[in-house]
């Protein structure tokens, strides 16, 4: 059962467009900003004044101390230093050979292999790895199951932020998108190239009975490799 394009994008969508419909309610409310109070004409003609009880209080409320406001600015930067490790993080050891036909290398294609049992999957990753993944949230629609990994690190130098596979119940499906954070000009700049080469080594190849298909797809505002080897 050979997946089409737009069938392909549809799968990454699944949990994206719950989330978008939920913020095209609140970001709005969220976003707006308040209208300016108009000072009445009391309030031009005197300047306020600060009753007694409110002048002790202003007085007598402490101000942070230097140490509050180090141990403040520790964690700030603690945290800071946390997300760019992570983001440093080179995914390329799994996902490397992608771009290249859809070659799985030897940790991708036992990863995936292993995703029914998320616990599994995640046991055959290093430590490094494994500080950048987040917990794989599993989808189950009619005709397959969607596997949803978030990353924090890049490929190519290029930020990742999800790592999909929809694999099939029993029907052939099995799709491979690559979701990266980067602007979408950035991930084409990269991965572009690399794609179209592929493209046309995988329609000359004729080794691809499969027919196996790939593409670098914008949608949403986000750019995402794709790897449709469905059967």
């Amino acid at each position: 059962m050979k997946l089409k394009q737009d069938s392909a994008i549809r799968l990454s969508a699944t949990r994206m467009i719950r989330c978008t419909s939920a913020l095209a309610v609140v970001a709005p409310l969220a976003l707006a900003e308040p209208p300016l109070a108009q000072p009445s004409t009391a309030d031009q003609r005197q300047p306020a004044q600060m009753q007694p009880a409110q002048t002790q209080a202003a007085q007598t409320q402490p101000a942070p101390t230097e140490s509050a406001q180090t141990q403040a600015a520790q964690t700030a930067s603690a945290q800071t230093q946390l997300a760019i490790a992570d983001a440093s993080v080179d995914l390329g050891i799994l996902l490397d050979g992608v771009e290249q036909q859809c070659r799985y290398n030897d940790l991708l294609e036992r990863f995936w292999r292993n995703l029914s049992e998320p616990e599994k999957a995640l046991g055959v990753l290093n430590q490094e790895l494994l500080g950048a993944i987040g917990d794989i949230q599993v989808t189950d629609e009619a005709d397959f199951r969607m596997y949803s990994i978030p990353v924090r690190g890049t490929w190519r130098q290029v930020p990742v932020s999800q790592i999909q596979f929809g694999l099939g119940k029993g029907n052939g499906i099995h799709v491979l998108l690559v979701e990266f954070a980067a602007p979408p000009q950035q991930a084409r700049v990269v991965f572009e190239p690399l794609v179209t080469r592929s493209k046309l080594a995988m329609s000359e190849d004729p080794d691809n009975t499969l027919d196996a298909t790939t593409d670098l797809v914008i949608d949403g505002g986000k750019a995402r490799l794709i790897c449709d080897l469905s059967t």
